[in-house]
């Protein structure tokens, strides 16, 4: 009798090999859309960081001043070409001898105006 070998040969099909290079694919495409996402997550915060930055910035400017040099009513900030700061001064409010002091820091993004807005007193002390 001849003895019949059988073929064991083991080793992948152009089929499986094409369906790992789909799936490999699909991966590669779905992080690369998470980093661009990413980057634009990091974007909107720097921008964020340093609107709420640049009013921090005015309002030590605005507590440091003497209690009479605050004078009621809303004033312009210097004008920065991505920002606008202003800050609005309020007599006697929430209580008598006190100054609440708002300041708004507003930029263009994507057309749509956004805002920062830190408020605090100050208190007339004798």
């Amino acid at each position: 009798m001849i003895a019949m070998k059988k073929n064991d040969e083991k080793g992948f099909t152009l089929v499986e090999i094409l369906i790992a290079i789909v799936v490999l694919a699909i991966g590669v495409l779905a992080m690369g859309q998470m980093q661009i996402a990413s980057i634009r997550g990091n974007s909107i915060a720097n921008t964020l960081t340093e609107a709420t930055t640049l009013a921090q910035d005015r309002m030590e400017n605005l507590i440091g001043l003497s209690y009479n040099d605050l004078t009621a009513g809303s004033h312009p900030g210097p004008n920065n070409p991505i920002y606008n700061i202003s800050w609005n001064i309020t007599l006697d409010y929430p209580i008598n001898n006190t100054k609440e002091i708002r300041v708004i820091v507003t930029w263009l993004d994507k057309d749509l105006t956004k805002t920062v807005s830190i408020t605090s007193i100050k208190a007339d002390i004798i």
